[in-house]
């Protein structure tokens, strides 16, 4: 037997349902030990909340959302009109995609074509690259993190791009830098 006093018996009621019945103890194998010998299942609740873990206890920088003020008061104006407007403009891009009417063949089709309108685009600019590249000393260091990041921030888009025209079987209509 466990001797305890801390042990609370709690009236009958059948407006309520317990799902918990608290003990504390100071030996909490022994009564592990005997809950199992008795066959009663058992749960563990500590005395302290989640927020009061060490992982929560990291101050948060609240200064990060400031931000947001202007990212919401320059696009609040526009999250109006497009709701008091049923969202028509994506429901125009929607539809110019033509998901409406395709086939398999648009899933390998539609991303070809996208990728040779961005390379078709983008020769001239790594032509004129290359001239100035010869008068310059350049070395490509692939471990500065600088490069990286500029690198992902241009190609990761248009990856982006050519999978949803993958998955999609959508068309990607490229209209920058095009008469």
């Amino acid at each position: 037997k466990i001797h305890n006093k801390k042990i609370i018996k709690l009236k009958y009621s059948k407006s309520s349902v317990y799902h918990q019945y608290v003990i504390l103890v100071k030996d909490k194998k022994k009564l592990i030990k005997l809950f199992k010998k008795k066959g009663i299942e058992f749960g563990f609740h500590y005395p302290f909340a989640i927020h009061q873990l060490k992982i929560f206890k990291k101050k948060f920088n609240y200064k990060s959302f400031i931000s947001l003020i202007p990212f919401l008061l320059i696009l609040l104006p526009h999250l109006i009109w497009l709701t008091e407007n049923d969202y028509i403009t994506i429901t125009y891009g929607l539809h110019r995609t033509g998901t409406g009417d395709q086939s398999f063949l648009d899933h390998l089709i539609l991303p070809v074509i996208f990728l040779g309108k961005q390379i078709g685009i983008l020769i001239p600019f790594f032509i004129m690259s290359l001239f100035l590249i010869k008068k310059f000393e350049f070395k490509i260091n692939l471990k500065d993190k600088k490069l990286l990041f500029l690198i992902s921030i241009n190609l990761i888009p248009i990856v982006l791009m050519l999978l949803t025209s993958i998955f999609t079987g959508s068309k990607i209509r490229t209209m920058w830098m095009t008469p």
